[in-house]
């Protein structure tokens, strides 16, 4: 093999490292607090966020809601939700729709591939795009499931496509807020597009006999304020104390 031992590489970052002066950086905390205030925190418009309860994609033009008590992951080509409490959980993502298909023969012979005769599907309309929904039962995660296709055709051949799955043993209020969120999905509005932005890192400075708590409620997050502003601001604990004047980072908009 060619790739040097560890106690040669270890040496060999030493001897990098030694080429630099010690204690010639800069410390400037008020410069970096300016540069980063306004800082997107967390997704871009680009790739969606989630805001106030629901999901947004500006770039995609769409919008639906998120039942509560499901935690989101927005990954490059989906987004994935979950639910601990009820073991129920949704992909959403997008897809082309073929030219001369419609969102049921897409579920049918594009999705299923024509393997499930049994889940036929059925014409919905969602906010007054064409759509089609397909049920069957199954496993997931090793619990018995009912799982339901659904398909929204949007602008331009686009077609919006959640993937549900719901344990048998889920309640039907699980049910009842995975399909509001279903029917929920719509294109956004021209003012919309002009106002819904995603959270962003503000710099605030602590009044006099501030705490981390008093400046966790400045925070737009949904979950766990007090400990996002610990991290944030690399607090040892969330009861330490702040200094009068100092800047701090909370997320607001």
């Amino acid at each position: 093999s060619t790739h040097p031992q560890t106690d040669q590489r270890v040496a060999e970052s030493v001897a990098e490292a030694g080429r630099y002066a010690k204690n010639q950086g800069t410390v400037n905390a008020e410069a970096y607090l300016r540069q980063i205030d306004g800082m997107i925190f967390g997704d871009s418009p680009r790739h969606g966020f989630v805001r106030d309860g629901a999901f947004w994609h500006p770039a995609m033009d769409f919008t639906f809601t998120i039942p509560r008590g499901f935690t989101v992951e927005n990954l490059p080509e989906k987004l994935v939700g979950s639910s601990r409490a009820s073991g129920a959980a949704f992909v959403f993502d997008a897809a082309a729709l073929p030219s001369g298909a419609t969102p049921a023969t897409y579920i049918s012979q594009v999705w299923l591939k024509g393997q499930m005769p049994e889940a036929r599907p059925e014409d919905i309309v969602v906010n007054g795009r064409p759509g089609a929904s397909a049920g069957f039962n199954g496993q997931v995660n090793g619990r018995p499931s009912h799982i339901r296709l659904i398909a929204i055709q949007g602008r331009d051949n686009m077609l919006y496509r959640f993937q549900i799955a719901i344990p048998l043993s889920a309640g039907e209020s699980v049910l009842e807020s995975l399909k509001a969120m279903t029917y929920s999905l719509r294109h956004l509005s021209a003012s919309e597009k002009q106002s819904i932005h995603p959270q962003k890192l503000r710099i605030v400075r602590a009044g006099q006999g501030e705490t981390a708590q008093t400046m966790a409620r400045r925070m737009e997050l949904e979950e766990a304020p007090l400990e996002w502003f610990a991290v944030l601001n690399a607090l040892p604990s969330p009861s330490a104390p702040l200094k009068a004047g100092a800047g701090y980072k909370v997320v607001g908009r």
